[in-house]
């Protein structure tokens, strides 16, 4: 069993899917358990936003080391590092690609099948 999402990077794509239309970015995403989802949700919150630049990220086994670097104008220059740690590999990768997917954008929305408008996505996509 394999358990698909959909993501809405960029503001622009959140608006027109809320407001019906067709959003031009849609990523999807399959992993193979809830634990990945919730490590992929947890790598995309672990971006703060789009001033958040990824410096660098580490997986030894199933923790994943990341550092970030804000390119906010106001606090230009801070470095954050920070540690998880996760049952399995599959969910570090899951969580490593949360923030990749995350990186540069404000706040991407995550659309699952417990939203009415999830198979339009998936059609609009091409994936379903």
């Amino acid at each position: 069993m394999s358990i698909r999402v959909c993501i809405l990077p960029t503001q622009y794509d959140i608006i027109d899917f809320r407001q019906g239309r067709r959003p031009e970015n849609i990523l999807v995403r399959e992993f193979a358990s809830a634990a990945e989802v919730r490590a992929y949700e947890d790598g995309i919150d672990a971006i703060d936003d789009e001033y958040d630049r990824l410096e660098e990220i580490r997986v030894v086994g199933s923790k994943v080391i990341h550092s970030h670097r804000s390119e906010d104008p106001e606090i230009e220059g801070l470095l954050r590092v920070a540690e998880q740690a996760f049952a399995t590999p599959a969910e570090a990768a899951a969580f490593c690609l949360g923030i990749a997917d995350a990186d540069g954008y404000a706040a991407p929305l995550l659309v699952d099948d417990t939203d009415d408008r999830f198979a339009q996505l998936l059609a609009w996509s091409g994936a379903a």
